[in-house]
């Protein structure tokens, strides 16, 4: 594996996090080390899956503004 990481994997590792990918196949996708990932994730404040979260949230919070007006 790479000892540098480009800016071009950091953008991929911390996109493929957010949307729910495992620290695991994403270490396989960019050829970026486990520790090298957490430490990463660790410092962008990044968390598995957050990106679907904020998607629900954000189509529940149209829905119900939606709704009210009806």
């Amino acid at each position: 594996m790479s000892k540098h990481i480009t800016p071009t994997q950091k953008k991929k590792a911390l996109t493929l996090r957010a949307a729910g990918w495992t620290i695991a196949t994403i270490s396989d996708r960019t050829n970026i080390s486990v520790s090298s990932l957490k430490r990463l994730f660790k410092t962008h404040s990044v968390k598995r899956g957050e990106l679907k979260q904020s998607i629900i949230e954000e189509a529940t919070n149209q829905l119900v503004q939606e709704a009210s007006t009806l």
